[in-house]
């Protein structure tokens, strides 16, 4: 029994989490992404965007260093 609740309390953790993540995404107000392809860069997603460089790596918590590490697969904000 106690095997039982202990993961019913668990599967009911890891939904929660689930949706705080969704949550998360919505309240920073993004409502539109670019996803990082191979040979892509800061720039380019920006304009993908339509935004301006300072403001795509402003939205994304990014600087000229990690620009030079985008991550492939990775979804970027565009607001």
């Amino acid at each position: 029994m106690n095997k039982l609740l202990n993961l019913l309390g668990f599967a009911v953790f890891f939904v929660l989490c689930l949706f705080s993540v969704g949550s998360n995404a919505e309240e920073n107000g993004c409502s539109s992404w670019v996803q990082a392809r191979e040979g892509y860069t800061c720039w380019a997603m920006s304009k993908a965007c339509g935004i301006s460089l300072d403001s795509f790596m402003n939205t994304n918590g990014l600087n000229l260093n990690s620009c030079n590490y985008i991550q492939i697969g990775h979804d970027y904000c565009c607001n």
